[in-house]
């Protein structure tokens, strides 16, 4: 099968079809996703085991079950849970983007057959976004990162929280006037304000280090690819916690009214070649499936 593999350097290549153990399904990608950590995988930034496919969230159909797991899984559209921070697609197992991806039966979800495939592709990020915003109602919540999860969280919390900031380094057109402000990282702001909830949804370790320096927060949320790329968070005064996600459907059903920002935040790709480095956050490989 055809896949996009790390070895030193990101290429295509043709590897063989991964075995199926006892408790894993066999899936058959529909479309892959392309982001940060694909893009940090690709300048340097993160090493990962040579001979890993990339792709940590995508979207596809069962095709074979192993002995253990029940056979009315078999044609059954399923898109990645994050239940085991150690065995992350695409960064220590193999990824979404390939042909075909087998995955533990519990890292997986169900979500409908007729789920748009941009959303179903996405439903990882969506449903961590989702849980972000749900968490911040009635609260001052500040926002690390300004990439599609970071930005959709902030759009949804926007209807619920008290105070909605996100801190980037440069300017979000689409954000401002949505979210209470956007705040460079110099900005007082971060140190004056105490916030409900923090969410960290970058791997720039700049956030990290800004939290250390002193924020007043009472809780730490942070992006689960944050912790299995190996970034450590220190201890301090606040509650750490890692973001999972929502059920999957119910955070697909709530993006929809969002269409316009996943237009303009995720791109299509057809060929494995173009997926990486993503130039939109993110990019979403369209695969050809045979008829």
């Amino acid at each position: 099968m055809k896949a996009l593999l790390f070895n030193g350097e990101i290429r295509v290549d043709e590897v063989p079809l991964p075995p199926i153990y006892k408790d894993h399904v066999l899936v058959e990608v529909i479309a892959g996703v392309s982001n940060g950590i694909e893009n940090a995988i690709y300048k340097g930034y993160l090493w990962i085991n040579p001979g890993t496919i990339l792709g940590c969230e995508g979207v596809g159909k069962v095709k074979h079950v192993g002995v253990d797991v029940e056979h009315d899984l078999i044609g059954k559209t399923v898109v990645p849970k994050y239940d085991n921070i150690l065995k992350i697609p695409g960064i220590h197992i193999h990824g979404f983007l390939a042909e075909f991806i087998a995955l533990p039966v519990k890292s997986i979800e169900v979500i409908g057959d007729n789920t748009d495939v941009k959303l179903a592709a996405l439903a990882r990020s969506i449903s961590i976004a989702v849980e972000v915003a749900e968490r911040a109602s009635n609260s001052k919540l500040l926002i690390m990162g300004s990439g599609f999860t970071g930005k959709l969280a902030s759009l949804l919390a926007s209807k619920s929280a008290l105070e909605v900031y996100v801190l980037s380094e440069k300017p979000i057109q689409e954000l401002k006037d949505h979210v209470t402000s956007i705040i460079k990282p110099s900005s007082k702001v971060i140190y004056n304000y105490k916030w409900d909830i923090v969410f960290i949804s970058s791997l720039n370790p700049m956030y990290q280090l800004i939290v250390q320096k002193g924020v007043n927060v009472e809780e730490l949320f942070i992006h689960p690819l944050i912790v299995a790329a190996g970034e450590t968070i220190k201890p301090g005064r606040y509650k750490v916690e890692v973001a999972k996600g929502v059920d999957a459907p119910r955070a697909v059903n709530k993006a929809k009214e969002y269409s316009w920002f996943i237009e303009k935040n995720a791109s299509l790709v057809t060929s494995l070649d173009l997926a990486v480095p993503s130039i939109k956050p993110k990019t979403i490989w369209l695969r050809k499936l045979k008829s």
